[in-house]
């Protein structure tokens, strides 16, 4: 595997460079996702322990933001299935990653999905 010196394989540096994905670290509302490493820093500098899909659901709402993302386009970038409403998988998975990082950071848009709150106030962990 060839490594760029910023640490990323040739692969991503070529699809970073084709408009995709690219860099180790997503930083948005105070937050810090370490791509490489799976870890998210929170404000205080702590690390919140995430599971896999855990993660997969937080770097897509921070990729993301501010916008909204359906919650269609979550299932099938947690679990690479599409959307089945009756079930309350994701619901669940956001409560979860709500816990560990605050909150009132994920918030509901009602009939469509979830987006990272865009307030940078400091947040209580619930």
């Amino acid at each position: 595997m060839l490594l760029t010196k910023s640490g990323e394989t040739v692969s991503e540096t070529r699809a970073c460079l084709r408009g995709g994905e690219c860099g180790r670290f997503v930083e948005i509302a105070r937050l810090r996702l370490d791509r490489y490493d799976h870890e998210v820093q929170l404000p205080d500098g702590k690390i919140a322990e995430l599971s896999r899909n855990e993660f997969r659901l937080l770097e897509i709402l921070m990729r993301n933001a501010p916008r909204g993302v359906a919650e269609d386009v979550l299932m099938l970038g947690v679990w690479k299935i599409d959307f089945d409403p009756g079930t309350n998988r994701l619901a669940v998975l956001v409560n979860l990653v709500r816990e560990k990082i605050g909150a009132r950071r994920i918030l509901t848009i009602r009939a469509f999905g979830y987006r990272l709150s865009d307030e940078f106030e400091e947040f209580s962990q619930a």
